[in-house]
Formats: structure tokens, C-alpha cells, sequence
């Protein structure tokens, strides 16, 4: 590639169900039983946020990917969803550290949500 050099280019993931998007086996979904990620959700007006986690099932799980993940949504309220996610992650024994980087995506999900303050149009001067 003629964008730069090859040994300083980091890797990334597009892996549905990889929290930071780094191509780290201790992220990537495929590689570990314990799936975890935070997305933005948009149907049509309306935006929202879901939590992916790796099915309680897992050896049943498996064979269908379709079933591999479960996802449940979480509060735009930032007290209540960072309680729910810490919550989830805690009762399903995930790592301390997937907790802190999840919390952080979530937060920066949130403030993709909210949109630059609308300036009323300047009123002309009558003379």
C-alpha cells in the first residue's frame, strides 16, 4: 500500500462481536467464548442501545451462530444503563476489564447521540 509503512499499521476488526474493534485475540468473539459489545441501534427516528453478550448455552449454542449471541437493549438514561450493564456483565462472571472498556463504550455511544444545539436564525434590523 502506498498509504505508509506496512510494520506500523495496526490491525482492526469489523467482528460484530468485538468491543474495541482491535484484531486482539482477548477481543475478537470468535476467539473467545465471552462475546461482549455495545452498538448503536437506529430504526427510522428513533436511536437506541444494545448490549451483545454470548448466549448462557453456549455448548448447545455453537453449532448455530444465529444463536451463539443474545441481545437486550440498554437505558439512554446514563444512571440506569451503566447499573444494568454492570449488572449483566457481573452476574455473567465476564472480566473486570471487558467491564471497564464496555462502560466507556457505552458512554461514547451516548454522546453519539446527541446532536450540536440548533442556533435561531438572526433577526434582520428594521430601519
Amino acid at each position: 500500500s502506498s498509504f505508509g509503512p506496512r510494520g506500523s499499521a495496526r490491525a482492526f476488526s469489523a467482528d460484530p462481536g468485538n468491543l474495541i474493534g482491535k484484531h486482539c485475540p482477548r477481543y475478537l468473539s470468535l476467539a473467545t467464548d465471552q462475546v461482549l459489545d455495545v452498538r448503536p441501534v437506529k430504526s427510522g427516528i428513533k436511536e437506541g442501545v444494545r448490549l451483545v453478550q454470548s448466549s448462557v448455552q453456549v455448548a448447545k449454542s455453537q453449532h448455530s451462530p444465529a444463536s451463539f449471541t443474545t441481545t437486550s437493549g440498554l437505558s439512554k438514561c446514563r444512571r440506569k444503563g451503566v447499573l444494568r450493564l454492570e449488572r449483566e456483565l457481573n452476574m455473567k462472571g465476564y472480566k473486570r476489564p471487558l467491564l471497564r472498556l464496555a462502560r466507556a463504550k457505552y458512554l461514547k455511544v451516548l454522546r453519539t447521540f446527541k446532536k450540536p444545539p440548533t442556533r435561531a436564525p438572526k433577526q434582520k434590523l428594521k430601519k
